[in-house]
């Protein structure tokens, strides 16, 4: 018999670097504005964004908020990486 002696939470870290010369502007702003995107699911954790000179970092100890969901709805094809504790890829083509 196994006995977890830990706090175990429901929630996961995820993370994610996007490559701006793939995306547009119009992107990229909806991307900073996530949280205000009126999705459903928009009214919950809103993830700590990076806007570095070629890059977009995101990052988030609670991913309620479902990026890569999101990420898709507005058209973004190409992530080039993504780490998660439910998953890991090295540069991922959204479907």
């Amino acid at each position: 018999m196994k006995i977890r002696i830990s706090f175990v939470s429901n929630s996961s870290s995820a993370s994610f670097i996007i490559d701006k010369r793939t995306i547009s502007q119009d992107q990229l702003i909806l991307i900073l504005n996530h949280k205000d995107s009126g999705l459903e699911y928009a009214n919950t954790d809103a993830w700590e964004l990076e806007d570095g000179l070629n890059y977009l970092k995101g990052s988030t100890i609670i991913d309620n908020f479902d990026m890569r969901r999101f990420l898709k709805s507005i058209g973004i094809k190409k992530v080039h990486e993504w780490e998660s504790d439910n998953d890991d890829w090295e540069g991922w083509d959204l479907k």
